[in-house]
């Protein structure tokens, strides 16, 4: 006979599988206009059938040897492990934290609730460039935490009542995030290095990438979710 430890551990495991498998097959038929048109394998009723058989004989089985106080408690720390993992599930599959949430108190005053972040990398006539770890005010504006040359942005932003767009981009400017790493940094400029300043005895000039893009924004790029932004000064 299965071990009783043994045994709450399939019945978890089997009952956390069939419900991702439920999750799965609900997050296809919200990808189609017309749920009839989705054809189910076959596999995924069988699955459900099998686990569904093993959870009832597992049950019964602990049932007589637990008492039902005891089975209780297991089946109250498995419906805990289901809504997380639904919580888990549904949160990565979904553009909330991408897109984020608008907030209306009225209908004229909302805000966009999201957190995103965004890479910093390059260097400045051969030395990388290092943002400073865990500056800034999370609460107001961007920010780094311990993670070296990753931008986070975790505040809120007044959109538009109507048509939710953000009204002022300024927080999310590349050069607003360098204002608060305390670096100079403009179109021309960066940390105390501007164009035409020798770099490795040679003129040198600045130049950005936005995700293997030459972009020509530089402070007033406004930056997104998954960026990687490249900032190189060196000589030509």
């Amino acid at each position: 006979m299965i071990k009783r430890g043994y045994g709450l551990v399939l019945l978890v495991l089997f009952l956390l599988f069939s419900f991702i498998v439920y999750a799965q097959e609900e997050d296809l038929k919200e990808h189609h206009e017309e749920e009839d048109k989705v054809n189910i394998p076959n596999s995924v009723y069988i699955i459900y059938l099998v686990i569904g058989g093993i959870s009832i004989i597992l049950s019964i089985l602990f049932f007589k040897k637990l008492g039902i106080k005891k089975l209780s408690k297991y089946w109250i720390f498995l419906l805990i492990l289901i809504v997380i993992s639904y919580g888990w599930i549904y949160y990565s599959k979904s553009n909330i934290q991408k897109e984020g949430v608008v907030i209306c108190k009225t209908e004229n005053d909302c805000v966009l609730a999201s957190h995103i972040h965004a890479n910093v990398d390059g260097s400045v006539c051969g030395e990388p460039i290092k943002l400073p770890l865990d500056t800034g005010d999370s609460t107001k504006e961007p920010h780094t935490h311990k993670e070296r040359n990753r931008i986070h942005w975790e505040s809120l932003l007044k959109v538009d009542g109507t048509t939710k767009e953000i009204l002022d981009y300024t927080p999310l400017k590349l050069g607003t995030f360098m204002q608060v790493m305390d670096i100079n940094f403009n179109s021309t400029c960066i940390y105390d290095k501007c164009n035409g300043d020798l770099c490795n005895d040679k003129v040198g000039r600045l130049k950005m990438w936005v995700n293997n893009i030459e972009n020509n924004q530089y402070d007033n790029y406004v930056w997104k979710d998954g960026d990687l932004i490249l900032i190189k000064f060196e000589g030509e």
